[in-house]
């Protein structure tokens, strides 16, 4: 319902609306364009399309990059960091170009460049990967840094440049309200349209042809013919390198040396690549092995562990894992019906294009939807679940491991049924990561049901119920064999000897926190457990980057501070939102661009409304206060409101955890959130127009100096928050740092006087 509100808007007459209420008495060189008239409208037009292909631009550069990372959160925040730090050095370097001569030709030729940059930036991602790092080797958290800052480099530095050359050419303000509306189109249109049709450089296609149209317009009408004939130039040889090549499908085959493709698409949920090798099937989504036919041994032990301990079972509910063959190994007990539960539906669709087999049996029926969800509206009860998902490195597999899940599985379950799930890997030795992620799990586990069973094979299972349950697997194996190749009663008496039990269930024991949908620590460990496989980054690195950041800080003056205080809340809060999304909701990657649009309207909306406070400052003050003439202070004012709206959000996430808890509709939750989400961008975004102005003396520095500050201090927000503030400190906490630190800058605003 909201994103079909905001595609019916014309935002064309708001911004002209808000614009022409801007103050023309205060001395500005930033409100005082270089270029008027119908020029000045084909520079705000173009800064509207250069947002709607930056919106589109970063989220496929972001699949790409979870594909070739194999991404959780961590290296989600680590991407979006190195994001919105080259667009702020971009930013800085474009305030220095646009003191040059020629500055209307470098804007354009700039738009050219970042509508060529993402393909080739596309195709690196795809194909560098195999020759920088080990093939089929995990990739580090440093080298992520270090090879994604390379990769966005080009385009973000050559886009953020040309965000600065466009403010001076037409108004900051004026720019930066065009690029937030662009974003919100584009988000739309990506999330709701270009990804579920058209491939990456399709879609990337269409993004550079309406920055392409524009830039054309621009030259046409200030009469540059060679510059037009560049843009009409590359715009043809775009198109038909797009028609003429299939450069989806070759950089693909790029990507899996030694395998061929058999299919690759992409869906909300990620992009899904099937290879085979060997007469084997592999399923791919972001990069990651979801599946393989090979691979029955796992299949067995999710299957038949559950179901020997309860051989009347009649039904059960199969939380992914189906296309693995784990619901073919269910189906051959004594079972009536196994519903069958998987998120992605082109991953259902293309499961049984090939591999028929494991859908063939009627007593199977399969659903397309979010597993808990599903868990959360099951009316009938089940006499088993299986969740048979990765390990919780990312908040969407977290959510399945709370303690708040447990209890939704409980009351979907018969009063002595069984919940099964992995979690772990035992290679005769518990590292303490491992014992941290064991203990965690089994407190979480124990904290709604009765009795737990462990159990270490190739991977660490754990049996919850409320029922009796036999220990002595070994004996149960023997006595009763599953109908299964490698699951033997020698098999099973190496993996649940006596040492081994014992070595788990003592490390399992030890003390922990409990993992709750909005304090992941579960997620955390298993972050900490994934960090522990790799060299840890020189401490001599860390060093300087935070002693470069703290200098440029203290460098700051009180309004760039501010800037960067609320550049740096933006994306630790949006992040917690997001978390939030995802644990509530489970669609965060489906409705990622509809979220991104929300948050990017409200910073429009909120940018037009602080121009509007601008008109007349004797007559637009507090009700009650007293006047508020000075911008400084009306932007200690917003600082003050950001800090309040992070506080709020602490009862404000409680709240919406408890709604989805009593079973409100997710449109509902869903609707909260996103209002949430439009009011924190809307304080953040009303302070950049009240910075340009409280700048305003300072002439065009000040735009490279604000544009920087937001950029860096989002960079920095983006890399904390989800690399250690949100697993360690929790949503609530985060809140709560946010908070302070706006108040802080809202102080320092309004005690100090110039």
């Amino acid at each position: 319902m909201v994103a079909l509100a905001m595609t019916r808007l014309d935002w064309r007459p708001l911004l002209r609306y808000g614009c022409s209420r801007m103050p023309q008495h205060e001395p500005d060189i930033l409100e005082k364009p270089l270029l008027a008239g119908r020029q000045r409208s084909l520079l705000l037009l173009s800064g509207g399309a250069l947002g709607i292909s930056c919106a589109i631009t970063q989220f496929t550069l972001m699949r790409e990059m979870l594909c070739v990372f194999a991404g959780n959160e961590m290296v989600l925040g680590i991407i979006l960091g190195n994001w919105l730090f080259c667009m702020g050095l971009g930013a800085k370097a474009g305030n220095r170009l646009a003191r040059q001569a020629g500055v209307v030709d470098l804007y354009i030729v700039a738009q050219v460049a970042v509508t060529v940059l993402p393909w080739f930036l596309v195709v690196a991602a795809r194909t560098l990967r195999n020759f920088l790092f080990l093939h089929g080797a995990m990739v580090g958290a440093t080298e992520t840094a270090l090879a994604s800052a390379a990769l966005l480099a080009p385009y973000c530095l050559t886009a953020g440049a040309s965000l600065a050359i466009g403010s001076q050419l037409a108004g900051a303000s004026r720019i930066y309200i065009a690029d937030s509306l662009g974003s919100v189109l584009g988000g739309m249109l990506f999330s709701l349209l270009l990804v579920r049709w058209l491939d990456h450089f399709l879609t990337l296609l269409a993004a550079g042809l309406l920055v392409l149209v524009v830039a054309g317009a621009i030259a046409w009408q200030l009469r540059k013919s060679f510059v037009l004939g560049v843009v009409a130039l590359f715009a043809v040889a775009l198109s038909a390198a797009a028609i003429r090549l299939d450069l989806d499908k070759i950089s693909t085959a790029w990507q899996y040396p030694g395998q061929t493709v058999r299919f690759a698409g992409n869906s909300p949920y990620g992009r899904l690549v099937i290879t085979e090798a060997a007469g084997e099937h592999v399923f791919w989504e972001n990069g990651v092995v979801l599946a393989s036919t090979y691979d029955i041994a796992h299949a067995e032990e999710a299957a038949h562990l559950a179901l020997m301990q309860r051989p009347k079972a009649r039904r059960v509910l199969l939380i992914s894992g189906g296309i693995a063959g784990c619901a073919r190994e269910i189906l051959k007990h004594n079972v009536e019906e196994v519903v069958y539960v998987e998120l992605d539906p082109l991953l259902l669709e293309t499961g049984r294009r090939f591999l028929p087999a494991n859908f063939n049996d009627p007593r199977l029926k399969v659903a397309a939807t979010d597993g808990r969800l599903y868990v959360k509206r099951a009316r009938e009860k089940f006499d088993i679940i299986i969740i048979d998902l990765p390990e919780p490195v990312t908040a969407q597999l977290n959510r399945f491991f709370t303690a708040e899940f447990f209890a939704e599985a409980r009351r979907a379950l018969q009063p002595d049924g069984i919940i099964s799930f992995g979690a772990g890997r035992y290679e005769n030795y518990v590292s303490p990561r491992l014992a941290q992620m064991l203990s965690t799990t089994l407190r979480t586990a124990h904290e709604v049901f009765k009795n737990i069973l462990i159990l270490p094979a190739g991977r660490i299972f754990f049996l919850a119920s409320d029922g009796p349950m036999e220990s002595d697997v070994v004996r149960l194996v023997s006595e009763h064999p599953p109908p299964a190749r490698y699951l033997t009663p020698s098999y099973v008496r190496a993996m649940f000897s006596a040492d081994r039990m014992a070595d788990i269930q003592r490390a399992a024991s030890q003390p922990a926190r409990l993992n709750r949908d909005m304090n992941p620590s579960l997620y955390y460990h298993h972050l900490q457990h994934w960090l522990s496989q790799f060299e840890r980054p020189h401490l001599s690195w860390m060093v300087v980057l935070g002693a470069g950041f703290l200098v440029y800080v203290m460098r700051l003056g009180r309004v760039s501070l501010a800037i960067f205080a609320s550049g740096f809340t933006a994306s630790a809060l949006e992040l917690m939102i997001l978390l939030a999304f995802q644990a509530l909701c489970g669609s965060l990657y489906q409705q990622l661009g509809l979220v991104v649009a929300v948050f990017m309207a409200g910073l429009a909306a909120g940018a037009w409304a602080a121009a509007s406070w601008n008109v007349n400052p004797e007559q637009n003050n507090i009700p009650g206060t007293f006047p508020i003439q000075s911008p400084e202070r009306k932007l200690a004012v917003l600082a003050a409101a950001l800090a309040a709206v992070s506080l709020m959000l602490i009862p404000g996430l409680s709240g919406i955890s408890r709604l989805a808890g009593s079973g409100a509709s997710l449109w509902l939750v869903q609707l909260v959130i996103l209002a949430m989400t439009f009011v924190v961008a809307g304080v953040v975004g009303a302070e950049f127009p009240m910075a340009v102005r409280a700048t305003g003396g300072e002439g065009a520095a000040a735009s490279a100096k604000i544009y920087s500050a937001d950029f860096l201090g989002a960079s920095l927000g983006g890399w904390l928050a989800a690399t250690w503030l949100a697993p360690t400190l929790g949503l609530a906490n985060v809140c709560l740092l946010t908070g302070g630190i706006n108040l802080a800058c809202a102080a320092l605003l309004w005690i100090i006087r110039r």
